[in-house]
């Protein structure tokens, strides 16, 4: 399973300032770049080549296109900031939806309830704090629930499913040997009878 740091990001960057009151839509272009969202609820259509976008708070859709993206649903930057390392990934809110499309996505939702969809290609895929929505799509995926009570569902080869704390529900029936850890919290695991599971309370095998 491919579990590669993000490329070099080569291109323009595309940013729209955090101070902006209301929402925006961005649509990327087929090279590498950073698209930076808003504190409001934007759409933001990364297209192709190896992206990283930075949503930051608001109940945004984002959608990552070819190529290997890196997404962070609600990351948290200072205003005007073209420089991702002065970012906080995790810090900032909303409802999130997340496509990462096809290629090889690093996708996280960050707080509040999320939606994320890992498409086609190797993906890692991290929810977050709320009640999270995660579906890993095509081949082996790596995915982590991390807190609130998701819903997981992998790919549909290998796949790597930790649940994190919370109450969660594990979907693995894919008819390939998956690893799922339900995590902490009173869990549900549907598994293929080959499947492997840790800490899960209820497992229903087929």
């Amino acid at each position: 399973m491919s579990k590669r740091a993000p490329a070099a990001i080569a291109g323009l960057v595309c940013l729209l300032f955090a101070s902006v009151a209301f929402g925006a839509t961005r649509n990327g272009t087929d090279s590498g770049e950073t698209i930076f969202g808003t504190n409001s609820a934007d759409t933001i259509n990364a297209k192709g080549g190896f992206d990283t976008v930075f949503a930051l708070s608001g109940d945004d859709v984002i959608r990552g296109g070819a190529g290997g993206d890196t997404i962070q649903a609600d990351a948290r930057c200072p205003a005007g900031t073209k420089d991702p390392g002065r970012c906080n990934q995790m810090a900032g809110s909303g409802n999130d939806r997340v496509d990462g499309n096809s290629g090889d996505d690093v996708l996280a939702g960050g707080a509040g309830t999320d939606t994320v969809n890992g498409g086609s290609g190797e993906d890692n895929i991290q929810g977050g704090p709320g009640n999270d929505t995660i579906g890993g799509g095509s081949q082996n995926d790596a995915i982590f629930g991390q807190g609130g009570n998701d819903r997981i569902t992998g790919g549909t080869e290998k796949d790597d499913l930790l649940g994190g704390t919370g109450n969660d529900t594990i979907n693995a029936r894919d008819a390939s040997r998956d690893n799922v850890d339900c995590g902490p919290g009173s869990d549900t695991a549907n598994v293929d009878r080959d499947d492997v599971t840790k800490h899960c309370e209820r497992v229903v095998k087929k």
